[in-house]
């Protein structure tokens, strides 16, 4: 695809460096002990310019569940680099985290917890101090109109 091309040509001149999100050359290859090397990720290059939407195409099997978990630090790169907002996937992946959000392609949430256990849940894993998670978790559960779910099990 032609646009594709550029759009390569345009990451590898260095005219994505100032993008919010620059991928250079992102690849990922697993190993398998039956069909050997599958390649999931083939030396994708892309830059999301500041005030842009992106968002990724593709059948079944493209690579972009795979992309998007190597944007995020659940799955490791094979080679090739990202930038999120200036910082590096590989050397600066908390920075990474706490300047995104992903939803992930399946439920993210436990029928058994509640509202505020989830939000309670999140700013453990987001690093919130806990002299501060309960003003967090009520600020949330107020900016996101869910007060009145805040203790029925999600489920």
């Amino acid at each position: 695809d032609v646009d594709v091309a550029c759009e390569r040509r345009r990451v590898l001149r260095g005219d994505a460096d100032n993008d919010m999100l620059k991928i250079d050359n992102l690849t990922k290859v697993y190993k398998s002990h039956k069909m050997g090397r599958i390649l999931a990720v083939d030396r994708l290059c892309l830059g999301v310019r500041p005030g842009e939407c992106f968002g990724p195409l593709g059948v079944n099997g493209a690579g972009k569940t795979t992309t998007f978990k190597m944007l995020t630090g659940d799955e490791s790169t094979t080679g090739g680099e990202a930038f999120i907002q200036g910082h590096s996937i590989l050397r600066e992946l908390l920075r990474v985290q706490q300047s995104i959000g992903y939803c992930p392609q399946f439920d993210a949430l436990f029928d058994d917890l509640t509202a505020r256990e989830h939000l309670e849940l999140y700013t453990r894993l987001r690093g919130v101090p806990w002299k501060d998670e309960e003003r967090v978790v009520q600020w949330a559960l107020e900016k996101l109109e869910l007060s009145k779910y805040a203790d029925k099990p999600a489920g």
